[in-house]
C-alpha cells in the first residue's frame, strides 16, 4: 500500500496547532489545538475554503461560535518558562490517534492524500478527545462528516 502524503494545507494546520499549542502555554498538542488551527486555517480571510470548512458549513456548524466555546474551554497552561521554544511540542496520544484516523480515511475514501477534510473525519472519529467533545455538541457527528466530505468531493472531482 503506498504511503498517503500529506497536503500542503494539512501541513499548515498541523504547524498551526504546534503554534497553538504554544500559544496556550501547553507542553503538548492535543485534539483541542488540532480543532483550534482547522476552524482558523477555515477562517483565514482570502482563503479558499477548505472541503472541512464547507463540510462543517453544510452540517450547520456556527464555526466562530465552536472557536469562542473552544478557546473559553481550554485553560491556559504554564509550559512557556519550561520549554525551550526551538523544540517541537509533542503530539498527546489521542492527537497522534487523530492523525491516524485521518490517514484511515483518506485510505477508505480513496483519496491519494490526506487533507483537512480527513482531519475533521478523524476529529469526530475520536470520541474522547475535547475536539470530539466540542464538534458533537455542535451537531457533528462522524457519520455527518463522513457524508459531507464523501459528497463534496465527489462534486470537485465531477
Amino acid at each position: 500500500m503506498p504511503a498517503l502524503e500529506f497536503s500542503d494545507r494539512l501541513r499548515r494546520v498541523l504547524a498551526a496547532a504546534h503554534a497553538e499549542a504554544m500559544r496556550l502555554e501547553h507542553a503538548h498538542v492535543g485534539t483541542e489545538h488540532l480543532l483550534l488551527a482547522l476552524l482558523r486555517d477555515i477562517e483565514e480571510p482570502g482563503a479558499a475554503i477548505s472541503i472541512a470548512g464547507a463540510a462543517l458549513d453544510a452540517i450547520g456548524v456556527e464555526r466562530g461560535k465552536m472557536m469562542r466555546v473552544l478557546d473559553e474551554t481550554i485553560v491556559r497552561g504554564r509550559a512557556s518558562a519550561q520549554r525551550d521554544p526551538s523544540v517541537a511540542v509533542p503530539y498527546t496520544a489521542r492527537a497522534k490517534a487523530v492523525i491516524e484516523l485521518a490517514m484511515a480515511e483518506a485510505r477508505v475514501l480513496h483519496h491519494s492524500g490526506v487533507g483537512t477534510e480527513h482531519l475533521l473525519l478523524g476529529l469526530a472519529r475520536e470520541d474522547r478527545g475535547i475536539a470530539a467533545q466540542v464538534l458533537m455538541d455542535h451537531g457533528v457527528t462522524a457519520d455527518k462528516a463522513r457524508g459531507e466530505v464523501e459528497r463534496l468531493t465527489a462534486t470537485r472531482n465531477a
